[in-house]
């Protein structure tokens, strides 16, 4: 296991977002590999993210949020292709989202145009 694998990995079956702070999600069927990948980097929690129903096999989601989400991209950004300019993007947004921020107007339509932009680079 090693950066450039998770990295390979979160390019075609993760996804970045702001929902409101960072966070950063990883869907797959084979609970094993999500287990790894969150042993390797020491972040996050693997957990159930649909039982198996009918045809339907069970999912397993690895979730990240928050700062750690951050610490995450900082890992994996260099490693990235598909995702790279949206995990530059977040982390260039950071500041935005550190703790002990006091909630204003201004910080609350930063935020919403920043996840409007990560959105926006999606398509």
């Amino acid at each position: 296991m090693d950066l450039n694998y998770i990295a390979g990995f979160f390019d075609g079956e993760g996804t970045i977002g702001l929902h409101p702070y960072p966070t950063t999600n990883c869907g797959q069927c084979n609970e094993e590999i999500l287990q790894q990948m969150r042993d390797f980097v020491g972040l996050g929690e693997v957990y159930v993210q649909r039982e198996a129903q009918g045809k339907w096999r069970k999912c397993f989601q690895w979730k990240i949020g928050g700062k750690n989400a951050i610490r995450f991209l900082e890992m994996i950004a260099p490693h990235l292709v598909l995702k790279k300019a949206q995990a530059e993007f977040l982390l260039s947004k950071r500041g935005l989202f550190e703790k002990g921020l006091r909630r204003t107007d201004e910080l609350v339509a930063a935020r919403k145009e920043a996840s409007s932009e990560l959105k926006r680079m999606k398509r």
